[in-house]
């Protein structure tokens, strides 16, 4: 079992720039979660991060890249011993226009 926290680069029908750049957010994040007591309750295999964004919205694209590369470093190192992964996500309304996947999950 994994959590997903999911990163909303989109709103409907337009996405907002950043306020916290992603490579302070990132670290933040990650070690908020390091003081859940009940994380390994929660995470029994890995942590993965989900990055919901827009392919048809170029500042949505721009923020899951940032994302993506904020969280890259952090996929070799553990939060409690678990190992970090991410995945871009499309959402659901996008994924039927873009994509023939029911799931929307894109990497």
């Amino acid at each position: 079992m994994s959590l997903a926290l999911v990163f909303c680069m989109t709103g409907i029908g337009r996405a907002e720039q950043m306020p916290v750049p992603s490579d302070v957010q990132i670290p933040l994040i990650l070690k908020i979660l390091t003081f859940d007591r009940n994380f390994e309750v929660k995470i029994t295999t890995a942590l993965t991060i989900g990055i919901v964004y827009d392919p048809q919205n170029p500042a949505s694209l721009q923020g899951k890249d940032a994302i993506a590369q904020s969280l890259a470093p952090f996929t070799t190192k553990t939060i409690k011993k678990l190992p970090i992964a991410y995945t871009r996500v499309l959402p659901i309304h996008a994924a039927f226009g873009c994509c023939n996947s029911l799931i929307g999950v894109c990497s």
